[in-house]
């Protein structure tokens, strides 16, 4: 499966690169910036206060997913469509519970009208984790199919297909998955007359399922799991320029989420409880962009459980170089 992720993102760059003069005049006279090319890093956190849920290797999993879709979300929409094409490498450094994870990822984008991108993103991560205390070494890949529209009447769509695989094992335990996904999100801004932000309101979809299997020489297991969560919030924005050339990106939000197949996200682990059926998250994000050249960033959210006492932290700092 890796070799044919890697093999769609290389067809899908050359095929449309082999016709762009990248090393021409007409390159060079482009205004920096918006030539689509991006070098990107970040550091996130993800803390669960349950010791617990912790230690569940699928929670892992799932979260990986999550985090690498609210990367790819994020990209899109600050993605200046101008750029006809989007060429991007990036590194993420992050610690979900007990393991800290290396990230890199590929990015290719074209705009196929004024207002739509379409393209395929390439994750792979090093994968450093414990299964009943016993330490597992491995990788992780993901490939997203994605799809981008933003109307000039400031709604937003984002629609991604994703699948991939995770291979995770040492002299005594193996354990692998395989994925694939759907995730949606619309937004749309609200007619208001407040002059210091701007309100909308967005939806979201997420469905997947997990095919997990684990060999420990004494037994073997397998088994699917199942997820489909949707919810729904509101954001508000705002920007100030600092000079003419330096603006400040605001947004704050709240939303609540539901997980419909709580007793089979954890089928694997015959768990039939998920903490997070009913959650609450807010969270806030500033950056700051220098022209189209440079964007730097931070952001913290915390997600609540309605029905326990868990709750997860997220933290995010990171800059984008664009040239």
């Amino acid at each position: 499966m890796k070799k044919l992720m890697i093999l769609a993102f290389l067809t899908a760059v050359t095929t449309t690169y082999s016709d762009i003069p990248l090393y021409t005049i007409e390159m060079t006279d482009i205004e920096p910036g918006l030539k689509g090319i991006e070098i990107e890093a970040n550091y996130l956190t993800r803390q669960l206060s349950d010791k617990e849920q912790r230690g569940i290797e699928l929670l892992e999993k799932y979260t990986l997913i999550e985090t690498n879709n609210s990367f790819l979300n994020r990209e899109l929409e600050k993605d200046n469509i101008d750029r006809e094409n989007l060429f991007k490498v990036g590194y993420n450094r992050i610690g979900i519970n007990k393991s800290d994870i290396d990230s890199f990822n590929l990015l290719f984008g074209t705009t196929i009208y004024d207002d739509e991108r379409l393209g395929i993103s390439f994750n792979y991560s090093k994968l450093k984790d414990k299964y009943q205390g016993v330490k597992l070494d491995g990788n992780f890949y993901q490939a997203n199919f994605f799809y981008n529209q933003k109307d000039q009447d400031g709604s937003e769509v984002f629609t991604t297909l994703y699948l991939g695989a995770s291979d995770e094992d040492n002299s005594d335990v193996s354990f692998k998955t395989k994925f694939i996904g759907f995730y949606g999100k619309y937004t749309k801004e609200l007619n208001s007359d407040l002059n210091y932000f701007t309100p909308r309101l967005y939806f979201e979809g997420d469905m997947k399922r997990i095919q997990g299997k684990i060999d420990t020489g004494i037994e073997k297991k397998k088994e699917n799991n199942d997820s489909i969560n949707a919810g729904l919030g509101v954001e508000a924005v705002t920007e100030v320029f600092l000079a003419d050339e330096v603006k400040v990106d605001v947004k704050a939000k709240t939303g609540y989420n539901h997980e419909f197949m709580e007793k089979r996200k954890y089928k694997t682990y015959d768990i039939k409880k998920d903490d997070f059926k009913d959650n609450m998250k807010a969270g806030i994000e500033v950056s700051v962009k220098y022209k189209e050249v440079l964007e730097v960033y931070g952001g913290y959210e915390v997600r609540k459980s309605l029905s326990a006492s868990n709750y997860e932290n997220v933290g995010t700092v990171g800059f984008k170089i664009m040239f």
